[in-house]
């Protein structure tokens, strides 16, 4: 079998915690299935191989599901510590290092509602090669969780998060949890930002988002497009979110 030449990279290690899920986030069912078999569903067509990413305490639970949906090019990598988006995604490089690879993809493993043509655009702008080193979806939202900050000229200087207590527009521009990265923008510049990056002093974690104005920064290309549907920002933390996006799947849209 030939070395794969795209990648999509899962962080799944996240707890059911607000979900009321006695076990792995990624394994809670939407619509009767697992988040994790939503995500996976979406986007298998559309790479080579995909890398689960889980925490040890987790490992057997979703190891035993990837082998009861016998699913060809899954493997599962382990997050050790508890310490943030960064290092989950950064975690399977070592394996793939010298595969040359020539696309790595990341999706969330609770964003299950990203459309397959919002999935297609990402894969195929990542394989146009046309110098992009950066590429996502976004949805203009009141009252967003997330908002890239732009400046004159259309480049996104800051990502504001809420949840660290940034003052956030009423209208703002929303990530889809997914984000396509050249290979030589996760390998070279990703790994570069992590060895720059510490801990956040009050989350102890380490973020990925603000990558995203670091790299627009050093003059590579970061490119946004528009996502399908706004519904393709929710990501599933309550079950509120769930029953939401369960009657969204109803309603045929």
């Amino acid at each position: 079998m030939s070395a794969p030449t795209s990648l999509l990279i899962i962080p799944a290690a996240g707890l059911g915690t607000r979900l009321a899920y006695n076990g792995p986030k990624c394994l809670f069912e939407v619509a009767g299935k697992a988040m994790l078999g939503h995500v996976i569903e979406r986007h298998q067509t559309l790479v080579d191989e995909i890398a689960v990413v889980v925490s040890p305490r987790y490992k057997l639970d979703v190891s035993n599901w990837l082998k009861e949906q016998a699913l060809d090019g899954v493997k599962l990598f382990l997050q050790e510590s508890p310490t943030g988006m960064l290092d989950a995604i950064m975690c399977p490089a070592f394996a793939y290092k010298e595969n040359g690879l020539g696309a790595v993809s990341i999706s969330w493993c609770d964003q299950i509602c990203i459309s397959s043509v919002t999935a297609q655009v990402l894969a195929e702008k990542l394989a146009q090669h046309n110098s992009v080193n950066m590429v996502f979806p976004t949805v203009e939202l009141r009252d967003p969780y997330i908002h890239m900050q732009r400046d004159a000229n259309g480049a996104i200087t800051k990502v504001l998060h809420q949840r660290e207590g940034d003052i956030m527009p009423a209208v703002g521009e929303n990530d889809c949890g997914l984000f396509g990265l050249t290979g030589t923008a996760y390998f070279g510049h990703l790994s570069a930002y992590a060895n720059e990056i510490e801990l956040g002093a009050g989350t102890g974690e380490r973020n990925f988002l603000p990558f995203i104005p670091w790299l627009a920064q050093r003059g590579a290309k970061v490119e946004t497009f528009a996502a399908q549907s706004a519904m393709e920002a929710v990501g599933v933390n309550t079950p509120q979110d769930a029953a939401k996006i369960e009657q969204f799947w109803n309603n045929g849209e």
